[in-house]
């Protein structure tokens, strides 16, 4: 990557078809103060008015491709090809940067010299119109166990992707955990910072994604972190409890039950 001493930033932000939510999402990184940012946007040829909803941005985006891609992972690969800052930040269209994160950030890389910085997310979720935020911490001890940091709040300085490489999109969903796997192995110093700098959404995603669990699976094989056995069982755990939230939805829906069980998820998240 062609490295600009003058951005101290790279942002990257992959889309497709998220005009209901991207404006959110780039007014986030607008709005960050104290630093220099390239931001990228990569589309993956939305059929919706995603690029109309980001006009009002276009002075911000320094880059904008806009094309079909393999999936989220080489749409991240596209963006990473442009980066020019000293550090890097992928945050999703669904997703928002908290405000004064990118400064926050960068005070920690030039205090630890780390070549990866990260923090807290705070998990959002509608629920029957309401919405619910909690506050989810990296476990970094687990790392070899699964993903110990939180990606959206991962900073990655631009000199460990051109040691480590970029995502490999043989992964559809796990590429990032292989990515930060690849480089706790190759000894990159991580320094975690105990502050919420993401905004994550989980609206619209299923909490039970159990390929993920099948590609982590792989993960584990690939670098014989010794929990690939662990995994495989985790596969058959969340087939069978996915089977049973199903079934329990759709008989929910019958009996006319669902109001019952968005108010059992929301009491959930109001804990």
């Amino acid at each position: 990557m062609n490295y600009d001493s003058d951005i101290d930033f790279s942002v990257i932000t992959v889309c497709r078809n998220a005009a209901r939510t991207i404006s959110r999402c780039a007014q986030s990184i607008v709005d960050q103060e104290g630093v220099t940012v390239q931001y990228i946007v990569i589309d993956g040829a939305s059929t919706d008015a995603t690029l109309e909803t980001l006009v009002p941005y276009s002075a911000h985006i320094d880059t904008l491709i806009s094309e079909s891609d393999a999936g989220i992972y080489d749409a991240m690969n596209k963006g990473l090809a442009q980066a020019k800052g000293r550090w890097v930040a992928i945050i999703n269209a669904d997703d928002a940067l908290m405000p004064d994160a990118l400064s926050k950030v960068k005070e920690v890389f030039e205090r630890t010299g780390a070549g990866i910085v990260h923090g807290n997310i705070v998990k959002e979720r509608t629920i029957a119109g309401k919405t619910y935020q909690r506050v989810q911490k990296p476990v970094f001890s687990d790392m070899k166990k699964s993903m110990g940091v939180n990606h959206p709040a991962t900073f990655v300085s631009r000199s460990v992707y051109d040691n480590v490489g970029f995502f490999d999109t043989r992964y559809a969903l796990s590429a990032d955990y292989d990515f930060i796997l690849k480089a706790y192995e190759a000894g990159v110093s991580f320094s975690y910072f105990d502050e919420e700098l993401t905004l994550f959404s989980l609206n619209g995603q299923s909490n039970l994604q159990c390929k993920s669990f099948y590609e982590t699976f792989l993960v584990h094989q690939r670098h014989k972190t010794g929990f690939a056995l662990q995994r495989f069982l985790m596969i058959i755990q969340c087939t069978t409890k996915k089977t049973l939230k199903s079934l329990i939805r759709r008989t929910a829906m019958m009996m006319g039950m669902s109001t019952y069980l968005n108010q059992r998820l929301a009491k959930k998240w109001s804990n």
